[in-house]
């Protein structure tokens, strides 16, 4: 099953479930919170897959070229409490 999440930025996504069902993701969910930046694109791809990463670091990417790490954490955060709230309507 997928839900599907729209961001406070107007990113819309769609997670599948058991992509979270996964223990590789829950390691990078920790060394994330633990403040080891570089597997957020770990978490990112585990979360979204290949062409939702992609969609996302589009979605917040300057026009300089650039995809800011603080906008992907703050993306992230909103996928995260849209998956939080939608698990709380079931």
């Amino acid at each position: 099953m997928t839900t599907e999440i729209t961001t406070a930025s107007g990113f819309c996504c769609c997670v599948d479930e058991d992509a979270l069902d996964d223990i590789e993701l829950m390691e990078s969910l920790a060394k994330l919170d633990q403040g080891v930046v570089t597997v957020l694109p770990d978490v990112v791809e585990g979360m979204l897959g290949t062409d939702g990463r992609a969609a996302l670091y589009d979605h917040v990417r300057t026009p300089s070229g650039r995809v800011p790490i603080t906008k992907v954490v703050e993306e992230l955060g909103d996928i995260m409490q849209g998956l939080k709230s939608a698990k709380a309507k079931k």
